[in-house]
């Protein structure tokens, strides 16, 4: 029987922006001027943006999470061979990860959902952020403040999906058996992969149908959830 149900945040509960700057945002880019880095606008963007994919494969060699001042370093070495620390560092950081998430997408009829699925299971969330306060800033703004047993992000655990360590160290701090404990995200390695070898029965929220083989264990959306779990406790 089910006990739990742990989802990933960003693609899953809300929908977001993969470009790490969106045509036509400027506030990060303008508190650079306003510091005094001449820059064009285009480069700006490039240089965000190869930060990001180099900050990324890194990430993913060796599953520790990095900061926004991560960010701001990556990029003001790259633009301009500059060694940032400190304020700057954070406050440009913070700056452009706020733009970045106003893009955030809040699904119409997620604060209903949510609420019934926590009538009956108890609900937690592990997600990889650079910034763990836009994550509870955006809950709070759903409306579900209250809702989470437990918000796990890879920033604040030190370690991000897929590392098998921070799906464990959720269910330790739940004290929850992972056969009991469904897991639903919509990356196919980070999320679907990575949580079935914790031992969790995992969804995969594939609207793209970019792996049908999955058959019961993918939704379109996840709004299937509730009756996906309902089909898998009948089968098990």
């Amino acid at each position: 029987m089910v006990s739990d149900i742990v989802f990933d945040f960003y693609g899953t509960l809300v929908g977001y922006s993969h470009e790490s700057v969106r045509e036509g945002e400027r506030k990060a880019y303008e508190y650079l001027l306003s510091q005094n880095y001449e820059i064009e606008y285009s480069e700006f963007r490039k240089w965000m943006n190869q930060s990001y994919f180099e900050l990324m494969a890194e990430a993913k060699a060796h599953h520790r999470e990095f900061t926004i001042e991560d960010i701001s370093r990556r990029f003001m070495e790259n633009a301009f061979d500059v060694h940032v620390n400190g304020k700057f560092a954070k406050e440009f950081g913070r700056v452009h990860v706020d733009e970045w998430n106003e893009g955030t997408r809040f699904l119409d009829g997620m604060k209903e959902f949510i609420e019934e699925l926590g009538s009956k299971y108890r609900l937690s969330i592990i997600s990889n952020t650079h910034c763990p306060q836009i994550i509870k800033r955006n809950i709070e703004t759903m409306g579900l403040g209250d809702k989470f047993a437990k918000v796990t992000t890879s920033i604040e655990f030190g370690m991000r999906k897929p590392h098998s360590s921070i799906f464990e160290h959720t269910l330790t701090a739940l004290g929850a058996e992972p056969s009991q404990a469904v897991f639903v995200g919509d990356t196919y390695e980070d999320d679907f992969v990575a949580s079935k070898n914790a031992g969790m029965i995992s969804f995969l929220i594939d609207s793209e149908n970019k792996r049908p083989e999955l058959t019961d264990a993918r939704l379109n959306d996840i709004f299937e959830l509730k009756n996906a779990i309902s089909r898998a406790s009948t089968l098990s």
